[in-house]
């Protein structure tokens, strides 16, 4: 039997931007680490991909 890979199946980016939703503002990447996320899954691509879910997600609350 094939073992499940768990990280395959992970969007880091919308991960990042529920903790962000949650806590009520924007976070950096040392904050994340200090979650437990690793460098490998806190790319900058990674944090500007969350940052846009972040800021989309703001603005239809705001609308």
């Amino acid at each position: 039997m094939k073992q499940h890979n768990s990280v395959i199946g992970r969007n880091i980016a919308n991960e990042l931007a529920q903790i962000q939703r949650e806590r009520g503002t924007g976070m950096t990447k040392a904050d994340f680490k200090a979650l437990g996320y690793k460098d490998d899954q806190l790319s900058e691509a990674t944090i500007q991909r969350a940052a846009e879910i972040y800021a989309r997600e703001s603005d239809r609350r705001a609308a």
